[in-house]
């Protein structure tokens, strides 16, 4: 793992054995891999009011994970936001208490906002099995927004999760989008796999206002994830959804009539 911020681990008293009150910010992480587990680049477990923001997080297993591992604990109030999460070998975002309630903790009000995805669970049979790019298991009162998943999946699959049980989920204005076989996504949500954006809103309830779209980004071959003067993400996320002003670079957010979808604020001329 290359930054764990971690609790339930014994090392203080029961009432405030959590790491609590941190930024993670400006960091660039990669390399983070394990033989025998999935490692993360950026890993919360057992965690409170932390702010992951603006980082380079790549070539690990996992890019960013939102977990608790320890039973009868609770990672609480994560923002993970302006990120570029690129190239790892499972999902560039894993959020939620793997086997709530009985072989793990829980998230509760975690927010995933403005992020952008590229080319993540890449690695075919990788130590996490086939992820998705986003990867979800039990989680309360989370809210999923205004990111872009750009996939290179060999699998076709976006997105993945395994726990119908989750309650409060909130997912909308996101972008998505399968390069390698753009006519074939999956949406693999509570056992149900869905093979278009249309059919996954209707049979979750979710995401009605997400987006199925190239994003459009400057220069994929440099790993250059901001977004370019055609994209499909200008002005098309929820503003509510952000906790900040600015975005991966520095620039100010909403520019123009609303926020974007993703790590990057498009600051040229809107063709």
């Amino acid at each position: 793992i290359g930054i764990d911020i971690i609790g339930g681990e014994g090392t203080g008293p029961a009432d405030n054995d959590f790491a609590r009150g941190g930024f993670v910010t400006n960091n660039e992480v990669y390399n983070c891999k394990s033989p025998y587990a999935t490692a993360a680049g950026i890993y919360t477990d057992g965690a409170s009011d932390i702010f992951i923001e603006s980082n380079l997080v790549y070539d690990n297993q996992w890019g960013i994970e939102v977990g608790c591992e320890n039973v009868g604990f609770t990672s609480f109030l994560i923002t993970v936001q302006n990120n570029f999460i690129y190239n790892n070998d499972d999902a560039g975002l894993s959020i939620g208490g793997f086997d709530y309630p009985f072989g793990s903790g829980k998230v509760v009000a975690a927010s995933i906002i403005n992020n952008t995805l590229y080319s993540n669970d890449k690695l075919l049979g990788g130590t996490g099995g086939a992820t998705g790019d986003v990867n979800l298991s039990y989680t309360e009162f989370t809210t999923i927004g205004n990111n872009i998943i750009l996939s290179t999946n060999q699998n076709n699959l976006l997105l993945y999760e395994d726990n119908v049980n989750s309650q409060g989920l909130v997912m909308d204005y996101n972008l998505y989008y399968l390069m390698t076989n753009p006519g074939s996504p999956e949406w693999e949500f509570g056992g149900a796999i869905y093979s278009t954006l249309a059919a996954y809103q209707a049979g979750t309830s979710l995401e009605q206002n997400s987006i199925y779209a190239d994003p459009q980004l400057v220069d994929l071959s440099l790993f250059d994830l901001h977004l370019s003067a055609p994209s499909p993400a200008i002005d098309k996320g929820f503003t509510n959804y952000f906790n900040g002003t600015t975005d991966f670079d520095g620039d100010a957010r909403v520019l123009f009539s609303s926020i974007d979808i993703g790590a990057d604020e498009y600051t040229g001329t809107v063709v």
